[in-house]
């Protein structure tokens, strides 16, 4: 029982590290996005090119739509805060009785925030890596491969 506590703590952390960064990434690809749409759009507007002032908007108002829908950089940040709380838990494991290791990962599992679920093979490979089970990896679809990539 105290090892699956132990493959959980292990297991939240490497799922909230590939949370914090897919979403930070794409919080930095929405940004960029954002900002040299506007700069196309502000250059064809004194280029006096109607279609590149449109296709910009167009840019920047599905990237802004986005940014608003998924708050990707919010989340970054909750999956930042969770995963300090995984590893602090980590760190004071050792010092805690089963019962007490159950309700304190019970307690980061319910308050922590949604993630990807795309990444959670990804996570668990690291986390079957970082605890020497290299063997128990599992393949991961094209899909798996892209968001580890991204995270």
């Amino acid at each position: 029982m105290r090892d699956d506590r132990i493959y959980e703590i292990n297991y939240g952390y490497w799922f909230n590290m590939a949370n914090e960064r897919a979403y930070h990434h794409l919080d930095v690809l929405l940004n960029l996005v954002q900002l040299v749409g506007g700069s196309a759009a502000a250059l064809a507007a004194l280029q006096e090119r109607p279609t590149l002032v449109v296709a910009s908007g167009l840019a920047l108002a599905v990237c802004a739509a986005l940014s608003l829908l998924v708050q990707a950089g919010v989340k970054a940040e909750q999956h930042k805060v969770c995963k300090a709380q995984w590893i602090a838990l980590r760190g004071k494991a050792s010092g805690l009785t089963d019962d007490q290791l159950l309700l304190a990962v019970t307690e980061i599992q319910a308050s922590g925030p949604n993630g990807l679920g795309v990444l959670q093979d990804v996570a668990y490979n690291a986390t079957v890596r970082a605890i020497g089970s290299e063997h128990a990896a599992v393949k991961l679809s094209p899909w798996q491969r892209i968001a580890a990539a991204i995270a």
